[in-house]
């Protein structure tokens, strides 16, 4: 199976046009905080996003987050991360 991408959205209505950044037909489900009850660092969005990616197992997903609430909800869906230094926060 090839890659397959989700996208996280803080909100569902959409803040950016990603037909501007390029990147729509790199994208196979979205996400945002209307799928979680908990937010991070609750794992909540990146197993809404495993779902979205219907036969995508767990040790096969890789989570990209820049801040460390993203490593922790991810660790705790069992899904391995890379962090990037892009955003607010400071690690």
């Amino acid at each position: 199976m090839a890659g397959r991408l989700p996208l996280h959205r803080r909100y569902r209505r959409r803040t950016r046009d990603l037909q501007g950044d390029r990147i729509e037909d790199l994208i196979d489900a979205e996400t945002s905080s209307d799928d979680a009850k908990r937010s991070k660092p609750a794992p909540d969005i990146f197993q809404a996003a495993l779902d979205r990616l219907d036969g995508v197992l767990v040790d096969r997903a890789i989570a990209v987050g820049d801040t460390p609430y993203d490593a922790e909800a991810a660790a705790k869906a069992g899904i391995r991360t890379v962090g990037l230094l892009c955003g607010r926060e400071r690690i």
